[in-house]
């Protein structure tokens, strides 16, 4: 999505204008944070439950229905009851670990945004409101730029069903929080096309190597977001998706978007390519730079510098 006007005026009437704020269920926990668990955890420890369609009834009508505006911020489309009824089937055993996740999470937050905010002292926390929430297994944290704002959604029981209960969450969250960070300095690459491949492999290369910075004792699994075989196999792979992306620079497909970044993909390489690449370019222009400053490049520098750095990775 594009959001081209980031003013002040604009953020407040995006926030009256899209609902997204706090409301009856939602609290505001350490720094900031939007918490929508509390009610949450309201509705799902409600006895007695009933049939699993009754309680999926339930949670639609006591929690998603008082907060539409939030949920349909953060991009979950229409979650009828029939879907929660199937993400109950999978949810329930994690249900402890989800518990025991929200329950440490602030001192987790705390310590990032203190080493974030040592890096990146612009970011302004108005423009990019951060929400604790579920997300039913529709993401673990994203961005998702709505009505003039830059708001971080993070999926509690996204993040226990994609990355497991022992996740590097310091990590994930450093890595989505710079996708906030990337959209308010550089709107011309985070924000305006952003779908160009060129784009998104800076986007997502930027916010790895951002992640590596801010958690120097993490694995290079944590930092690649537990993609096991990119981490295990993609030195191997480095010149060919290095000749590849050169070629599809300026893409918008699809499946040019599906074969280097998308976790799904299933063909001669391994998933999210442009993620590894995309880390070992960051890394090289981030000897010279800061990471404001990096954060701050606009689209035309960024296409000359990634034009310039897959040719050298494709030399070997």
């Amino acid at each position: 999505m594009r959001t081209r006007d980031l003013s002040r005026r604009a953020v407040v009437a995006g926030l009256m204008a899209s609902g997204v704020a706090r409301n009856a269920t939602g609290a505001v926990r350490a720094g900031g944070v939007i918490d929508m668990m509390p009610g949450f955890w309201r509705v799902m420890d409600a006895a007695p439950h009933g049939t699993q369609g009754e309680w999926a009834r339930r949670i639609a009508e006591d929690y998603l229905q008082p907060n539409g505006a939030v949920f349909q911020a953060a991009g979950l489309g229409k979650i009828t009851p029939a879907r929660i009824e199937r993400w109950l089937g999978q949810v329930e055993p994690l249900l402890p670990a989800i518990r025991r996740l929200d329950d440490g999470i602030d001192a987790i937050w705390s310590a990032n945004m203190q080493v974030f905010r040592r890096a990146f002292p612009a970011f302004d926390s108005q423009i990019s409101p951060i929400y604790f929430m579920p997300s039913f297994f529709s993401f673990d944290a994203h961005l998702e730029p709505h009505a003039g704002v830059l708001p971080l959604f993070v999926g509690l029981d996204g993040i226990v069903h994609f990355h497991g209960a022992d996740a590097n969450l310091a990590v994930l969250l450093s890595h989505e929080l710079f996708h906030c960070e990337h959209a308010q300095r550089s709107p011309s690459v985070a924000l305006e096309d952003a779908e160009r491949i060129y784009k998104v492999l800076w986007a997502e290369g930027l916010a790895t190597y951002v992640s590596e910075r801010m958690n120097p004792k993490a694995s290079r699994l944590d930092v690649l977001l537990d993609a096991k075989v990119l981490d295990e196999q993609g030195d191997a792979y480095v010149r060919t998706w290095a000749k590849a992306l050169s070629d599809s620079l300026d893409s918008t497909a699809p499946g040019d978007y599906e074969r280097f970044f998308s976790a799904g993909y299933q063909g001669p390489w391994p998933a999210r390519g442009g993620y590894f690449v995309g880390l070992l370019i960051a890394r090289r222009l981030g000897r010279t730079r800061s990471l404001a400053k990096l954060a701050a490049l606009p689209a035309p520098q960024v296409r000359t510098l990634m034009a310039a750095e897959l040719a050298r990775l494709a030399k070997g």
